[in-house]
């Protein structure tokens, strides 16, 4: 059986010069691909209180990573961090008006995104591909939370 890892890192250095050449959104805002998802996760969640921690778990990444980026959106004016009043040490990630509008505008390149990469593919071909995707992401969370490491 023919391996998956070449295909899979071919799809990741496509999809990141799709998503580079991509409007100039990211260049005038200074956006990376991970402050589009970021928004677009936290635009998702407005009627939830979205602290750090849930976005760590969300996108599996470490708080020093987050706490980065969140700086870095929050100097860019993207997000603002608003104290909670029952825990003095929360803050609640809220999105500006400014990152709202970003996200209508990043929402439209990512289903342009999505047409050209499931193009030719049949909506029940579409819905396995999500249902398998969705299974690897989990497998490799699963891997993580026991503790796995890689053998590279």
């Amino acid at each position: 059986m023919e391996p998956l890892f070449p295909w899979l890192h071919r799809i990741c250095i496509l999809a990141d010069r799709y998503l580079c050449r991509s409007h100039n959104i990211q260049t005038v805002e200074q956006l990376t691909a991970m402050h589009g998802w970021l928004i677009r996760f936290l635009y998702q969640q407005q009627d939830t209180p979205v602290y750090q921690r849930d976005i760590e778990k969300n996108f599996s990444i470490p708080r020093s990573t987050v706490t980065t980026i969140l700086n870095r959106m929050e100097g860019n004016g993207m997000i603002v961090r608003k104290s909670v009043p029952e825990d003095a040490r929360l803050k609640r990630i809220v999105l500006t008006e400014k990152a709202i509008s970003l996200h209508h505008s990043l929402e439209q390149e990512h289903k342009q995104f999505e047409r050209i990469l499931t193009e030719g593919l049949s909506p029940d071909e579409q819905t396995q591909l999500r249902a398998m995707l969705k299974r690897m992401c989990q497998n490799l969370e699963n891997f993580e939370h026991k503790g796995g490491h890689s053998t590279c």
